[in-house]
């Protein structure tokens, strides 16, 4: 499944200027192409964001910034990362976020659904989106003390993130998508 092994310093160094690779206590695994789709909804919501957070001192990036999860030994890139951290992050990856995002279709589906929302749980994160690809929905996972609630949002849905008070009409982060 996975072709090489490495050290995290090796693989952040590797990172500068190359095709982007996933980091799982030692193995690389390519980041896979996306459709049109993806990328649309991300942008969609990556415009949301932030023009939700433009007055604010916390940051939006959009699949550029890696998360470090350290309970794991892992490294990822989510598809839109928040943070509203000032001090005490490496310039290479994030340790906290206060919100994730990850655009998930039929081909990643189990990878982010699985073994990367089970890292993300692990990390310093208290929200996590989970946007659905192919039809519109979205699973909103909230951490509470210690405990992850989840929450399931259809079309027709407002969704709130309670964590960074942003809301918006879920129709929004689909708009134009499947036109």
């Amino acid at each position: 499944m996975f072709d090489q092994t490495t050290t995290l310093d090796a693989y952040l160094n590797s990172e500068k200027g190359t095709p982007k690779n996933e980091f799982l206590a030692g193995e690389l695994r390519p980041l896979p192409e996306v459709e049109d789709s993806y990328f649309a909804i991300r942008m969609n919501l990556a415009f949301l964001l932030n023009e939700h957070f433009s007055k604010s001192h916390c940051k939006v990036y959009v699949a550029e910034a890696k998360l470090y999860v350290e309970a794991t030994h892992s490294c990822f890139y989510p598809d839109l990362l928040v943070s509203c951290e000032t001090e005490g992050e490496s310039g290479l990856y994030k340790t906290r976020a206060h919100l994730l995002v990850e655009v998930v279709n039929e081909s990643s589906s189990g990878y982010k659904r699985g073994r990367k929302l089970f890292c993300y749980r692990q990390a310093e994160v208290a929200e996590i989106l989970l946007i659905n690809a192919e039809s519109p929905g979205v699973e909103y996972w909230r951490r509470k003390a210690q405990h992850w609630t989840l929450q399931d949002f259809a079309e027709t849905d407002e969704l709130r993130v309670a964590g960074v008070n942003f809301h918006c009409a879920v129709a929004e982060i689909y708009q134009d998508v499947f036109e």
